[in-house]
């Protein structure tokens, strides 16, 4: 709810209600709880139950431990509705040590170079993780966007230790003045100092951009293939519509012979 309200304002989220990962609720017959999806801070998956039958879904997420996060927890269901933004095989990401060693080695030989590494990523999960990688295993400032730093207040508030400079307080103008420094923006952002600098993604898509590192906080394809048969569900629906949930669904036919559809084949057919 805290990191909701940067982006839709407390006052929408202010008469919400609270519930905690592994409580259970009641929504008139439905028996509902909450599961870690393993994607951000928050992210959950909800479980509903009726006697005669029970639905998971997943919202985003993510089945690889990381060091901001756990795996997405194994749910058992009748129907699965599950993720597919990497939902197909070109989509199988190098180990998260293999990418931690890139990211570090990158930095480390481009400010050697003399450059500031800048590395763009979402300013939630993604930021964080890669600050935290970086204050583990180098002693290199880590400057960050200021929106990045609200988020950051909010994983901090959590008990999450980030050691950053806000590119806005004095010491983030002194280390980029200096060029000794890392500095972490959202994808989008325009990002120019009057030093030279040397920038890089950091997400899943990556991966067919050629230019980063494939970090991300989504299940790749062999991960989200190996929940749907940790859950052994006896049905799946895969969303957001498009290709690549169309062809997940197909995958999950042809690798686990569990019946699968994309959720806007449904859509259509109804």
């Amino acid at each position: 709810m805290d990191l909701l309200s940067l982006y839709i304002g407390g006052h929408r989220v202010a008469k919400s209600g609270k519930v905690r990962i592994g409580e259970k609720f009641k929504v008139d017959d439905l028996e509902l709880s909450v599961h870690d999806a393993g994607h951000i801070l928050g992210s959950v998956m909800f479980y509903v139950a009726t006697p005669e039958h029970s639905i998971l879904y997943t919202g985003d997420l993510n089945c690889v431990e990381t060091l901001v996060s756990k795996p997405a927890e194994e749910v058992p269901c009748e129907t699965l509705i599950i993720d597919s933004t990497f939902g197909y095989p070109y989509f199988s990401f190098p180990s998260r040590d293999k990418i931690y060693s890139d990211i570090v080695n990158w930095v480390v030989d481009t400010i050697r170079n003399g450059y500031i590494p800048v590395l763009h990523a979402d300013s939630m999960g993604n930021a964080q993780e890669l600050i935290v990688l970086l204050n583990k295993f180098t002693k290199i400032p880590v400057v960050v966007h200021p929106r990045i730093s609200e988020v950051n207040e909010i994983y901090i508030r959590y008990g999450f230790k980030l050691d950053y400079l806000d590119h806005n307080s004095e010491d983030g103008f002194k280390s980029i003045k200096s060029g000794f420094c890392v500095y972490i923006a959202p994808k989008n952002a325009n990002v120019s100092f009057n030093k030279p600098i040397v920038k890089a993604l950091a997400s899943g898509w990556a991966l067919t951009l050629g230019n980063g590192f494939p970090l991300s906080d989504h299940a790749d394809y062999p991960n989200l293939i190996n929940y749907v048969a940790s859950v052994r569900p006896k049905r799946v629906y895969t969303y957001p519509d498009g290709y690549s949930s169309r062809v997940l669904a197909g995958r999950i036919e042809k690798v686990l012979n569990i019946p699968a559809r994309s959720i806007g084949d449904v859509s259509l057919a109804l």
